[in-house]
């Protein structure tokens, strides 16, 4: 009885976040996504990343190694044309709840690195780290195919912007909040027992994550009218011409993010002498800049296209990669740094809500397996290619390695933007007719005008220029 009369009145209180937090306009399935994603975020954090760059470093691995184990992660993401058959014939569901429990307990030994250091050594170690990393990686890319195709199912193509607009905050709050935490965990040089028990917390909400996973409804076979198991479909992916030029574009923007993930780690730590834990609390905190700039980003995106918002973010990257290029140990100003380190997430959150967006916006329904092999398989690979490259020009660790990187990014980021401006928007990316704030004659005026509208303070809202005061 006391069970449930606390179910009962823990009801009204879900129902009052829901509505606080907008979420009664999303679907339940979505809502119920959204809470796997919340767990699922937070054993992210603590596994891959920046803290997984610092964990390989503390091992003694170096920048060459370090770049080669990240780039892991993309270039498995080309498996997933591998179980685009098991996805359309057993579901979405099926898969990824085989692939990600896979995943949590392949990756599980990795909390044994500090035992396999003491008693057998760098190289052991090292070779624990890379070996549960793959296999983490190689199981989230097998099942992952199936992630983007569940949520085409059960995310409406007008909440989608929406949608990843939540997904956005959420991970950049949790990424706050982990960043504070491993602060004062890890301090300047930790011991390597205190990334193991990060690891430890990451892999048990990964599996405490799939119980809500298993509530999430659809993710059922994809059949044809005959209900026949879908065939082929690679064909019609590749002749798409909206999908294939988005496709493109956005992995060349992702080229440029991939890499500059690494850069600014490699940078805070190698360059600069900063400690773990502060490169992680200056690495997240600009993450509660970019909660309140993802909705900005999302209203954009639902009247002027993705396409507009992944130039716009690539001009703060540009900012971002020439004051990386620029700063020395003899010459970084704390408050540059932590100008850098905050317009880096606002960016990077704008990047993958307009992408993610995007590409969803432009599948095909019963061929939505095919989309998203293509997708993984093509911007995966490139990712990684972009990872070991980094890692290799960087092994030499000299100040002119790490500045041609940084501005040789930021020329690479100018093309992108280029290349973003011209890409075609189809009616569904952009339901409100010809964007008023994007004129091809003045293109940096036009970027000028989104950026001030994203970065300026709320309580300016109620000022805004005539051509956004509908946004």
């Amino acid at each position: 009885m006391n069970q449930v009369s606390k179910s009962n009145r823990s009801r009204p209180l879900l129902q009052s976040l829901i509505q606080l937090l907008h979420l009664d306009t999303m679907p339940e399935a979505a809502r119920r996504f959204l809470a796997f994603l919340f767990l699922n975020v937070l054993s992210w954090q603590c596994l891959i990343g920046t803290v997984m760059v610092l964990h390989a470093r503390a091992i003694g691995i170096g920048a060459g190694a370090v770049g080669l184990l990240f780039s892991l992660l993309y270039f498995a993401g080309v498996l997933g044309v591998v179980t685009k058959p098991l996805a359309e014939r057993f579901g979405s569901k099926r898969v990824l709840m085989t692939g990600w429990t896979a995943r949590n307990l392949l990756v599980l030994p990795i909390v044994f690195t500090p035992v396999v250091f003491r008693y057998w050594g760098k190289g052991a170690a090292a070779a624990l780290l890379f070996t549960t990393l793959s296999l983490f990686c190689i199981t989230r890319a097998l099942a992952g195919i199936a992630w983007s195709s569940w949520l085409h199912e059960i995310v409406p193509p007008l909440k989608l912007g929406r949608f990843y607009t939540y997904e956005t905050v959420m991970t950049r709050l949790l990424t706050v909040v982990f960043g504070v935490i491993a602060f004062f965990v890890l301090g300047h040089n930790p011991p390597l027992w205190r990334f193991a028990v990060i690891a430890a917390f990451g892999v048990a909400f990964g599996l405490v994550s799939l119980q809500l996973l298993r509530r999430v409804p659809g993710g059922e076979p994809v059949t044809d009218s005959k209900h026949k198991p879908v065939r082929g479909g690679y064909l019609l992916v590749f002749r798409d011409r909206m999908f294939m030029g988005f496709l493109l574009c956005s992995t060349l923007f992702g080229i440029i993010y991939t890499g500059l993930s690494l850069l600014v780690t490699l940078t805070l730590r190698d360059q600069l002498g900063i400690g773990a834990g502060t490169i992680l609390l200056l690495t997240s905190c600009g993450n509660v800049l970019a909660m309140f700039t993802t909705p900005r980003w999302q209203r954009i995106a639902d009247r002027h296209g993705s396409p507009m918002v992944m130039a716009a973010n690539g001009v703060l990257i540009v900012f971002s990669l020439l004051v990386l290029g620029w700063l020395r140990e003899d010459r970084a100003p704390m408050a540059l740094v932590a100008l850098a380190c905050a317009l880096i997430p606002i960016a990077e959150s704008g990047n993958y809500m307009a992408t993610s967006r995007g590409y969803m916006l432009r599948m095909k329904p019963r061929i939505r397996h095919a989309y998203n092999a293509v997708w993984s398989a093509l911007n995966q690979v490139f990712y990684g290619i972009s990872a070991v490259f980094i890692g290799i020009w960087l092994q030499e660790g000299s100040p002119a390695r790490f500045r041609s990187a940084a501005w040789g990014y930021a020329l690479l980021m100018v093309i992108a933007i280029w290349l973003a401006l011209r890409l075609p928007v189809p009616r569904l990316d952009s339901s409100r007719g010809p964007s008023p704030v994007y004129n091809p004659a003045q293109p940096l005026r036009s970027l000028g005008r989104m950026l001030r509208y994203v970065l300026r303070p709320a309580r300016s809202l109620t000022r805004l220029p005539p051509d956004l005061d509908q946004l």
